[in-house]
């Protein structure tokens, strides 16, 4: 075997390992193993005065905030300029089939609502549970 052979198999082999762990890292500093990982966020504007964002985990946190900035700070949930703390928590049952199995699992649900908000302004947010945070997500408010 000559070495461009070996050079090019070494550098498949590389590359596989690269994607390997590129979806290892993703799926798991997502925080799919944490049970009070933010997941399912979603954004409704309410009644022109404001916006409810909201999202669900595995297991009830026992902190949970929304950071959000007319700035984007790519996720550095600290230097955000304001935080929405009033959060209401709703746990929902899961739904079982027939045959026992779980189709929804037990979750909950929570959802803030954010007033006095600039008009026209974009707006750039986290999810924090219990230290855990989401990725940066963005609105723009139009009332």
């Amino acid at each position: 075997m000559g070495t461009a052979t070996r050079m090019l198999l070494a550098l498949i082999v590389i590359t596989g390992l690269a994607i390997l762990m590129d979806q290892f890292i993703s799926r798991y500093s997502a925080g799919s193993w944490n049970q009070l990982a933010p997941r399912n966020v979603g954004i409704l504007q309410a009644n022109g005065d404001g916006v409810m964002i909201s999202w669900t985990t595995k297991a009830e946190a026992g902190s949970y905030s929304v950071r959000y900035d007319t700035i984007s700070h790519d996720g550095d949930f600290v230097r955000y300029a304001f935080q929405a703390t009033e959060v209401a928590v709703f746990p929902v049952a899961g739904e079982t089939l027939a045959a026992g199995k779980s189709s929804v699992p037990q979750h909950f649900y929570y959802q803030v609502n954010i007033r006095e908000l600039l008009p026209h302004t974009r707006y750039y947010f986290v999810v924090v549970s219990n230290g855990t945070q989401s990725r940066e997500f963005a609105f723009f408010y139009q009332p």
